[in-house]
């Protein structure tokens, strides 16, 4: 949803808004318990929301809303830059720049798995919880969920943006 129409105030304001909420979904199992991880998946909403609305406010959000997390905890804050944050920020550039399905699921799957990857390989977190496998199998498993990922969090997003869309029109009126 490319808006021209809201200030950079607002913008700035919504950004800051969308970074807390992040924070919040990606820190609740750190506050909580583990049994409360499914949260963190939440916290791909607001950036995509900003994202969606003007991708370098995304980034911004994103490296902030990284910035606060790694004060946290730095486990989750790099779990989050490299995929609810790579994710939420990719799906709402394709959103920005009007991406066909077909480009947007490739642009999608192939943001999550290079960062599944650097998570795995750089940084040394297992992200799918998978040790007992070749490094060619670990790569194709990555590559694997990671385009499963993308359909399912575009059929998703699909349906929300119109959710958005009513929030946006009601931002522009105050």
């Amino acid at each position: 949803m490319k808006n021209d129409n809201l200030s950079k105030t607002k913008l700035l304001t919504l950004a800051a808004m969308m970074c807390v909420i992040s924070t919040i979904f990606q820190c609740a199992p750190f506050f909580l318990t583990e049994f409360f991880v499914f949260l963190t998946m939440f916290s791909i909403v607001p950036i995509y929301i900003i994202s969606e609305i003007n991708p370098k406010y995304g980034m911004i959000s994103v490296a902030v809303t990284f910035f606060i997390v790694c004060m946290i905890t730095v486990h989750e804050g790099c779990m989050f830059v490299f995929t609810n944050g790579l994710l939420g920020l990719s799906l709402g550039f394709c959103k920005y720049k009007k991406y066909s399905f077909i480009k947007s699921m490739v642009a999608v799957s192939l943001c999550l798995c290079t960062g599944m990857l650097i998570l795995n390989f750089l940084i040394g977190i297992n992200v799918l919880g998978v040790s007992s496998v070749s490094t060619g199998q670990l790569v194709g498993i990555i590559f694997g969920v990671s385009i499963i990922v993308a359909i399912v969090m575009l059929l998703i997003f699909k349906y929300l943006s119109k959710v958005f869309r009513v929030l946006m029109n009601f931002m522009e009126r105050s």
